[in-house]
């Protein structure tokens, strides 16, 4: 709000205004998609009138009309420029392999052997949920893609061992004892200039 203020100050003493024009196409982009009676409502929901929705646009209009007048235009990077760069950074769009797997983590070993007897009748998912004591249970034990060396050593040591849907033998770490299943894996990519560009 204090940074909104000093714009709009400095808009008014350099007389930066908005036509009529500009803010009726303003106000017509803002309520395009909307039935008028509809818009109304939307605007009830957020405790705005018509009249503060137009000091609104006006306000955010002039601080770009500001910006647009103290910020140099900048010219596009050339082909050489580009391939310069992406030389020198490679490394930072490499995409190493990634696996998505499934946990269940629980306090026992007998817990644990006797979910993996019961994950060959039963989702793997649904029983994340309901045994699992990991935090991301309520997920069905997704643990969402990740790359070797982001996860606890026993994690790669696994999932990047397992086969799509494989479910691995009962895992001791210090957590407890875990029961991985791997959803997909994603093999490395060496990044592309002209997919990147």
């Amino acid at each position: 709000l204090i940074l909104e203020r000093i714009l709009l100050d400095e808009a008014t003493r350099l007389k930066v205004e908005v036509s009529p024009e500009e803010m009726a196409e303003a106000v017509k982009q803002t309520t395009q998609g909307y039935r008028p009676y509809d818009f109304q409502r939307v605007l009830d929901h957020v405790y705005l009138s018509p009249e503060m929705l137009r000091e609104r646009l006006s306000n955010r209009l002039r601080i770009e009309r500001l910006i647009e007048g103290h910020v140099p235009a900048v010219e596009p990077p050339s082909d050489d420029a580009l391939h310069t760069y992406f030389d020198k950074h490679v490394a930072r769009y490499r995409q190493e392999e990634q696996v998505r797997a499934r946990q269940i983590l629980v306090r026992s070993r007998e817990e644990a052997e006797q979910i993996k007897l019961r994950s060959r009748k039963e989702p793997f998912e649904e029983l994340a949920r309901s045994q699992s004591v990991a935090p991301e249970a309520n997920r069905g034990g997704d643990l969402g893609y990740f790359s070797r060396g982001t996860m606890p050593p026993i994690f790669d040591e696994v999932c990047f061992t397992l086969n799509p849907s494989e479910i691995s033998e009962v895992i001791t770490s210090e957590y407890g004892f875990h029961l991985f299943q791997v959803v997909e894996k994603k093999p490395a990519v060496e990044p592309n200039f002209d997919k990147l560009k």
